[in-house]
C-alpha cells in the first residue's frame, strides 16, 4: 500500500507556480583549465519561513517575531491595543507584521508516519548490505542519512550501526587517493560520531586529520582537487565537521578557498546551476544529481559554519539563488527529471536529484533561508512523488539513476544506497516544518 498520510501531491502541486564521480564514476581527470504562539508567557512558535521565534511576547525572552502575532499578555492574538494586526516584542525580540490571530502553521507533514517510513527505508537498506562494510562515496552517502534518523527517531539502533560501519573502517578514508574527495564523505559521519559521543575519543578522528592536515599544508586548487561538481557534496561537509570536532579552523579556510575557485569554474551564473564537470562547460546540460550534490551538499555544510563565519553569507546566497532556479525547473508530477532544463530528454521520474532538491528546499524553510509559503509546496511535491511513485512497500527506493556523470534513464528498479541517504535527510528536515 502506497503512503497516503501526507499532504497530497495534488494539493502540493496546486500550490506551485509552474509558468514560473568522479563520484559518478570514472577515473580522476584535471578540471581544466515562530513569533507564532503569542502567548503571554513566552511560548515560542514558528514563522513563517521556518525560523523559530523564542519567547516573542511581553514578559519573554530574546527572539524574533516575524509573521504571527504576538500578544501584549493575553489569550493568543488577542492584544488589547493592536487586535489581530498588532505585533508586540518581548525583550530583545523584534515585531513584525502580524497573522491574523497569530496561528502557528500547520505541520508539513505527519511527524509520526514520516518517522515510521524513514525506519522502513533505513531499515531496508541497512537489512541490503548484509555484512558488506565498504565506505565508499556510494555506501557513505547512506549513512548521511541514518544519522539525521538516528536524530530523528531517537533511536540508537541507528547510531551503533553507524559506529559499527565506522569500526569496522577504523575510521579511514575509503580506499584509494585519500584525498581524493569521493573516498572523504564517509568523514561525515565519523564526526558525528564524535561529536555525538562529546567527549568523543580524539583517536577516532585521527586518520582523517592527517588527511586534512597534509590537504592544508600542500593545497590545490579547488578546480584541480575538486573538479567535479560531487565533490562540493563529499567533502568539504567532511571538512566543516571536522573543523567543528577538532578545533582547526584552518579546515575551513582550506574548505572555502577550494568550494569557491570549483564554483567559479562550474557555475553558470546565468541559469544558477553547475555543471558536472570540464566536459560540459558552456553546455546546456545540468544533470539533476550533480545539481542535488552541490545542493545537499550547501545544507550539510552550513549546518556546521559558525555563525559569525564570513564566508557564511556567500553559500546562503548560493543556496537562496539554486533554490530559486530549481523551482523552476521541477516537473507537474513532482519530480525533477534526470537534464534539469531539457527534461523531455529522459522523461521517467529520477528518485537521487529529486531526494536531494527535497531535501534542500526542506532544510532552507526550516532554517530561515527560504520562505515557507514560496516552497513548502515544492519540497511537498517531491516528496509525494518519491511516496507515491518510488518507494515500495519493503522500504526500497526505486527510479533511481545510477552510477554516471551525466543525466540519463532511470527504470523503476534500479536503486542506489545515495538516493536512500537523500530520501532520510529529506525526512529528517520536513518533520522540523
Amino acid at each position: 500500500m502506497k503512503p497516503s498520510f501526507l499532504l497530497s501531491s495534488l494539493f502540493a502541486l496546486s500550490a506551485l507556480n509552474w509558468a514560473c564521480s568522479s563520484s559518478e564514476g570514472g577515473a580522476p581527470v584535471p578540471g581544466g583549465g515562530s513569533g507564532g504562539s503569542g502567548f503571554g508567557g513566552g511560548a515560542a512558535g514558528v514563522n513563517s519561513v521556518g525560523g523559530n521565534a523564542s519567547g516573542a511576547s511581553s514578559g519573554g525572552s530574546a527572539g524574533n517575531a516575524t509573521s504571527a502575532g504576538t500578544n501584549a499578555g493575553g489569550a493568543a492574538g488577542m492584544n488589547a491595543n493592536a487586535g489581530a494586526g498588532g505585533a508586540a516584542a518581548g525583550a530583545g525580540g523584534n515585531a513584525g507584521a502580524a497573522g491574523a490571530g497569530g496561528a502557528q502553521n500547520e505541520p508539513a507533514v505527519d511527524r509520526a508516519a514520516t518517522l515510521a517510513l524513514m525506519k522502513k527505508v533505513a531499515d531496508y537498506y541497512l537489512a541490503s548490505f548484509g555484512n558488506n562494510t565498504v565506505n565508499d562515496w556510494i555506501r557513505s552517502t547512506f549513512y548521511t542519512g541514518l544519522m539525521a534518523t538516528y536524530r530523528a527517531t531517537k533511536d540508537n539502533k541507528y547510531r551503533d550501526a553507524s559506529l559499527s560501519w565506522a569500526q569496522a573502517n577504523q575510521w579511514k578514508a575509503a580506499a584509494g587517493d585519500a584525498r581524493f574527495a569521493d573516498n572523504q564523505c564517509c568523514a561525515q559521519t565519523y564526526a558525528e560520531l564524535y561529536l555525538d559521543a562529546m567527549p568523543g575519543d580524539s583517536k577516532t578522528l585521527a586518520p582523517i586529520s592527517t588527511v586534512l592536515d597534509d590537504m592544508v599544508a600542500n593545497p590545490k586548487a579547488g578546480r584541480v582537487e575538486w573538479w567535479w561538481a560531487d565533490s562540493l557534496f563529499m567533502a568539504p561537509a567532511a571538512l566543516a565537521r571536522y573543523s567543528k570536532a577538532t578545533g582547526k579552523t584552518q579546515y575551513l579556510d582550506l574548505m572555502h578557498s577550494m568550494y569557491w575557485d570549483t564554483t567559479d569554474f562550474l557555475y553558470n551564473k546565468q541559469v544558477n546551476l553547475f555543471w558536472r564537470d570540464s566536459g560540459y562547460v558552456g553546455k546546456n546540460v545540468y544533470w539533476a544529481r550533480g545539481n542535488g550534490w552541490v545542493f545537499g551538499g550547501l545544507a550539510r555544510i552550513m549546518d556546521y559554519l559558525p555563525t559569525a563565519d564570513a564566508k557564511k553569507p556567500n553559500y546562503e546566497a548560493l543556496f537562496k539563488e539554486m533554490a530559486a532556479a530549481l523551482l523552476k525547473a521541477q516537473q507537474p508530477d513532482g519530480f525533477w527529471r534526470s537534464d534539469l532544463l531539457v527534461p523531455d530528454r529522459f522523461p521517467n521520474p529520477e528518485s537521487s536529484g529529486t531526494a536531494f532538491f527535497t531535501f534542500g528546499m526542506a532544510w532552507g524553510i526550516h532554517h530561515g533561508l527560504l520562505d515557507r509559503k514560496t516552497y513548502l509546496a515544492s519540497a511537498l511535491a517531491g516528496w509525494n512523488a518519491l511516496l507515491k511513485t518510488a518507494l515500495n512497500d519493503q522500504g526500497k527506493i526505486g527510479w533511481v539513476q545510477v552510477v554516471a556523470s551525466a543525466p540519463g534513464a532511470a527504470l523503476a528498479g534500479d536503486t542506489k544506497d545515495y538516493a536512500a541517504g537523500a530520501f532520510l535527510l529529506a525526512g529528517s528536515e520536513l518533520i522540523e516544518l
